[in-house]
């Protein structure tokens, strides 16, 4: 048999963290991995859709879908192995996996942060500097960009598997065994080179400033551009110039949603820091900060099961992909045939004043 001892919380967060974590949690993870396997096929049918840009975020969605199962292990199982007493199984062998999990999901979360960037570069290419375009925004170039940044993601992420360890105390009693255990930092883990450097100054370049700096540049360019193409929305009478607006304001949006979601993570990571090297400077309440914690890695989940949401708000096509797909042709042929003719009386209009004129 096994025992374990569970941490000191109070009563209050314990209540909160099983509410989002076990309740909550699983229908955010549920409603994510089906819109991203949703979005996965709307977009694999996609013919219109530039290829370069169809196909990240299609990685994008396996990637978001990955972190997600990783989140209903680290995040939901956790809790209950930890904080409810409801499995014995699971308390007794859920930190076997703890560290691991763990590391896998950091290495997801990395690849989705750094693979948003290479969407945006290839939008902003696209966009941006169309010249370029047919020499850098090529299928075979964003195959090798998605490896690469897959390949930098795991080797980025490799201490992580050597941040915990498992301690186990044994209790021999006449006629059974008992163990205490828990997982704890290990000595490579709590070292304070490794917690500078590694935890603190990479993390803060590479995971925060370095990617929300570049997002925000790529952000506010492509915001121009759309601007600039609805103050001559009149003379868009191309279909294909319509569609790279809308696909250029779908991206703009889910950059602008993930760095919403990302920052309160990325706060709390910046006030450890100072709180570490300048303890007197923050005086941050710890108690407070676990429930900041909580919420952080639930924004991070909701930002990988919400981009489903952003397509079918503003994907005028992908709406339309899916409800043939789930079988509306009458409705789709209608809104098509509307669109059509809502389309031909703008021609007909704009010819009109230029003959006028």
């Amino acid at each position: 048999m096994c025992f374990d001892l569970r941490p000191s919380y109070s009563e209050k967060y314990i209540d909160f963290r099983i509410t989002i974590e076990v309740y909550i949690l699983p229908v955010i993870i549920g409603f994510g991995i089906l819109g991203n396997l949703t979005s996965l096929a709307v977009l694999s049918k996609d013919n219109v859709m530039k290829r370069t840009t169809a196909f990240l975020l299609q990685v994008l969605a396996v990637s978001d879908t990955m972190y997600l199962l990783a989140c209903l292990i680290f995040q939901t199982i956790k809790t209950v192995s930890t904080l409810t007493g409801w499995s014995d199984w699971l308390m007794c062998n859920y930190r076997y996996v703890d560290g691991y999990i763990l590391a896998i999901a950091s290495i997801m979360q990395t690849f989705s942060v750094w693979l948003v960037l290479v969407v945006t570069a290839d939008r902003y290419i696209a966009i941006c500097k169309p010249l370029h375009a047919p020499v850098y925004s090529t299928m075979s170039r964003m195959r090798k960009a998605v490896l690469v940044t897959f390949i930098l993601a795991i080797l980025y992420n490799i201490p992580r598997f050597f941040e915990k360890e498992l301690i186990t105390y044994t209790y021999e009693y006449p006629g059974k065994t008992w163990y205490q255990f828990w997982v704890s930092p290990s000595e490579f883990g709590k070292h304070a080179n490794y917690i500078l450097v590694y935890e603190n100054c990479l993390y803060f370049i590479f995971r925060f400033a370095l990617p929300i700096g570049v997002l925000i540049f790529f952000n506010v360019r492509l915001a121009q551009s759309i601007k600039a193409s609805y103050k001559t929305r009149a003379e868009m009478t191309n279909q294909k110039q319509v569609d790279t607006t809308r696909a250029t304001l779908t991206l703009v949006v889910i950059v602008t949603v993930f760095i919403i979601c990302a920052t309160p993570n990325y706060i709390l990571q910046l006030l450890f820091l100072l709180e570490t090297y300048y303890p007197n400077s923050t005086n941050i309440d710890i108690g407070k900060v676990r429930y900041m914690v909580v919420i952080g890695n639930t924004f991070m989940a909701i930002n990988s099961s919400c981009n489903f949401i952003i397509y079918c708000l503003l994907g005028k096509r992908f709406r339309r992909i899916l409800l043939q797909m789930i079988g509306c042709g009458r409705f789709v042929a209608m809104e098509t045939t509307t669109s059509q003719n809502s389309g031909k009386t703008s021609q007909s209009t704009i010819q009109t004043v230029t003959a006028r004129v």
